[in-house]
């Protein structure tokens, strides 16, 4: 066993356990929304906290997921890989992509095909406000729990940090709980996206592990404007943050940098 990340979305890093995994090559559980107990966990977003693994391998990841949720513990059974069917989400998951990311995925769809496994085009209808919806509840519940300390410590705050939490003093209540609604509405989807597929792929970032210190990216020269590198770092896994689905990052073959293939279930 590895290193326990505690998933915390929002704040300036907007820390998740999948996406130091996939920058880093190694296994990252985000197991599913309240499976593993946060009493303990310093809070950013209360309804959206989650706490999971980082490890060097599957197994390592599923031991300590049944510890930190209270199971017993097991090791993992093998599947028979002909009987499985998994969808690849398209569209918002799949523009932009850095050309050595959708080579490392292509290889990796390629490789689970050969083993037998099912693969069928996925989509999820909603995708516009996930990024807004996103930040709707993570900044105003951060806002709400570092008040105190806002107001009395400031200085203690990065200045990046401070602002980004500061911000959700700015979101209504009316705001807060559309998004809140929305959050139902996109977990709806993903459980249609689910209903005829045993699981979701899709790369866990769309990009390798940027610059550090990086603001902003180039992504894909089919699409060459830059991004904001924490958008693009979270493109493709808050969307299971606001449902509250399990996601896994597995390391893949590639050629430079680390790539991850996630999995949500």
């Amino acid at each position: 066993w590895q290193v326990v990340e505690i998933v915390r979305p929002g704040g300036e890093i907007y820390r998740d356990v999948r996406i130091p995994a996939a920058a880093c090559g190694v296994v990252g559980l985000k197991p599913a929304h309240g499976d593993v107990p946060i009493q303990g966990v310093l809070p950013l977003s209360p309804t959206l906290d989650h706490v999971g693994p980082l490890c060097t391998s599957v197994q390592d990841a599923a031991w300590l997921w049944q510890i930190m949720a209270g199971r017993a513990i097991a090791a993992i059974e093998p599947v028979q890989t002909r009987h499985l069917r998994v969808a690849h989400l398209g569209g918002y998951f799949d523009r932009p992509i850095e050309p050595a990311v959708r080579l490392a995925f292509e290889l990796a769809l390629e490789r689970l095909r050969t083993s037998g496994v099912t693969i069928v085009p996925g989509s999820i209808a909603t995708t516009e406000r996930i990024g807004q919806t996103y930040a709707d509840i993570v900044l105003p519940e951060a806002a709400q729990w570092h008040a105190p300390y806002l107001d009395s410590r400031a200085d203690r705050y990065r200045p990046a940090v401070r602002n980004r939490i500061a911000l959700g003093r700015a979101v209504t209540a009316v705001g807060y709980l559309d998004a809140r609604a929305h959050c139902d509405i996109l977990r709806r989807e993903v459980d249609l996206a689910l209903a005829t597929c045993d699981a979701l792929i899709m790369p866990t970032l769309p990009m390798t592990a940027p610059t550090i210190g990086a603001d902003s990216i180039a992504i894909d020269p089919a699409d060459p404007a830059p991004v904001a590198v924490r958008g693009a770092m979270l493109k493709h896994t808050q969307l299971f943050n606001l449902t509250g689905h399990p996601a896994i990052s597995l390391p893949i073959e590639a050629a430079g940098l680390p790539v991850g293939l996630q999995i949500v279930g």
